[in-house]
């Protein structure tokens, strides 16, 4: 009896396929279309400072990790699916599927520390270099003027 309804149950899912292919089709295309804007966007918003693309290239590489292991899940489990639609194969992709979408969200939440440590060790550098180098300290020997009840007189 169990044998029948299981072959009764895939003779009617024969009429979803169309749907359930393009489903998946379409769940590759945002995948891609996805990893591709957010690095298309993080890459063309490069500063030209050295520390804030650095950041933008780890975010690119993230992005690009992130994105190509969910692809990759969804492409699998898109060709189980066209290649056997009678059976249960691809669910074994689409299934860690959903959970690659959380944990990617996750490590990207997680990765924010990394990124931060990244734009901010070590020390400040100037952006302004300037040839030969000025002694920009202010003494106060320095000064022309002396303030007083907020207004200046000569010294």
């Amino acid at each position: 009896m169990r044998k029948t309804f299981q072959i009764k149950f895939f003779k009617l899912a024969q009429a979803d396929i169309p749907y359930s292919t393009s489903a998946l089709a379409f769940e590759v295309a945002c995948d891609v279309l996805i990893a591709g804007a957010m690095i298309y966007h993080l890459l063309r918003n490069k500063t030209g400072f050295h520390k804030t693309d650095t950041a933008i290239n780890l975010l690119v590489t993230y992005s690009l990790s992130s994105g190509a292991i969910a692809t990759l899940f969804a492409i699998c489990s898109l060709v189980t699916w066209i290649t056997s639609p009678t059976t249960l194969i691809y669910a074994l992709f689409y299934f860690v599927l959903v959970r690659v979408y959380g944990l990617s969200f996750m490590s990207l939440l997680n990765s924010r520390e990394h990124v931060r440590e990244q734009m901010f060790s070590g020390d400040v550098v100037s952006t302004f270099p300037s040839y030969p180098p000025v002694d920009t300290t202010l003494h106060m020997s320095d000064m022309s003027a002396s303030v007083y009840d907020g207004k200046q007189e000569a010294v």
